[in-house]
């Protein structure tokens, strides 16, 4: 409880009454003094005995999802069961690192947020500091609450970019099935010819036995795999700036790898350690929207020492490897993730004791597509 600025007034100007009031000893002037004094009392007590548990504090939407940069809106109400005797105002918020926010109060009770990010990742909770006042303005008490339900999830831009034509090299033609259409020597299945089919994969003696005149062709099976498993490492510690620039790297480069398998008809499997039970969770990528989904539930929980166990297998398991520099400061990490295709999010003042040659570290800048068309030509 403390004072306002038009409280010490008013306070002042009550004493100074009831001062001149008793010296000069009129009974109209004591009686207004004491009026005021007691109006006092009962502002202050009504005010001392609101708590926080009288207090309800809605945000609507509590979850929002968008991309990275783009700006969203929410508005906090807040009621009390006393409010015909207090007045609120919102005094500030604290939002996680990484939130940019704005409010606009736009009644008494009611502020409009407006949050964004510049970074790819998921933020929860807000801190809201709220100053209630009595009704004649004299004292103010401050409340401090959080709400855990907040949430926003920002997606990495690279869902967005242009995807380019990807194609494995002819030597592993025929090695795997995709199930899918492509240019094997594998028998896919037979369809009547289009004007854009090859005229080459005419089935000509088929065709001579055909009663009528449709004209067979053979469609080919694609090479490509048909899941592709990109494993997520996350161990080294990091906090502030570089949690969020390595949360924003492993959401773009992630984003940009599946954009790019997902567009040439592979299903891709996320995969990383457990941080609640152990061992290891996944989750299947066949579209864009999932991929938001299992990013944001990878970046859910916070990171933590993992079990070396789950690491391993991670790695056994994986096509591709995503981590961090300073992931590769532990020899007995970083020589097995050289044996495989990874994406190595740069760090700051890392030193890798091993980076393998098919290894491409990425800074955001760089062009993922071959480590793309090597996971294909597998």
């Amino acid at each position: 409880m403390k004072l306002t600025k038009k409280g010490r007034d008013y306070l002042k100007a009550t004493i100074g009454l009831a001062v001149i009031s008793s010296l000069l000893g009129v009974k109209s002037m004591i009686a207004l003094a004491f009026a005021l004094s007691i109006a006092i009392l009962i502002s202050y007590a009504i005010l001392a005995s609101v708590t926080m548990t009288e207090t309800t504090i809605t945000i609507e939407p509590k979850e929002m999802r968008g991309f990275k940069g783009d700006e969203f809106q929410a508005t906090i109400s807040m009621m009390f069961k006393r409010g015909r005797w207090v007045s609120v105002h919102l005094s500030s918020f604290q939002l996680p690192d990484g939130v940019i926010v704005k409010s606009q109060e736009l009644s008494e009770g009611v502020a409009k947020l407006i949050v964004k990010s510049p970074y790819a990742g998921r933020f929860a909770g807000i801190g809201i500091r709220i100053e209630l006042w009595d009704a004649l303005g004299i004292f103010s008490k401050e409340f401090q609450t959080v709400n855990s339900q907040f949430v926003l999830e920002s997606l990495p831009l690279s869902l967005l970019a242009p995807v380019r034509a990807t194609k494995p090299i002819q030597l592993s033609i025929g090695e795997r099935s995709a199930r899918s259409q492509g240019t094997s020597l594998e028998l896919y299945s037979l369809e009547e010819y289009q004007p854009f089919t090859e005229t080459k994969n005419l089935l000509w003696k088929k065709i001579a036995r055909m009663p009528d005149e449709r004209l067979i062709v053979r469609v080919r099976e694609a090479t490509i795999p048909e899941i592709v498993r990109i494993g997520l490492l996350d161990i080294a510690t990091r906090k502030g700036e570089a949690r969020l620039r390595f949360a924003d790297l492993v959401c773009e480069g992630v984003g940009g790898l599946c954009n790019n398998l997902i567009a040439a008809g592979c299903s891709v499997e996320i995969l990383s350690t457990s941080r609640e039970l152990g061992g290891i969770e996944s989750f299947l990528v066949s579209n864009i929207s999932e991929l938001g989904d299992g990013l944001m539930s990878f970046l859910s929980k916070p990171a933590t020492q993992k079990e070396s166990i789950s690491q391993t297998q991670i790695t056994v398991l994986s096509d591709i490897i995503v981590t961090g520099l300073l992931e590769l400061e532990d020899l007995n990490r970083a020589n097995p993730i050289a044996k495989k295709l990874s994406l190595l999010i740069q760090d700051e003042n890392a030193l890798p004791l091993v980076v393998g040659d098919r290894s491409t570290i990425y800074s955001g800048l760089e062009d993922i597509l071959p480590l793309v068309s090597k996971v294909l030509e597998r």
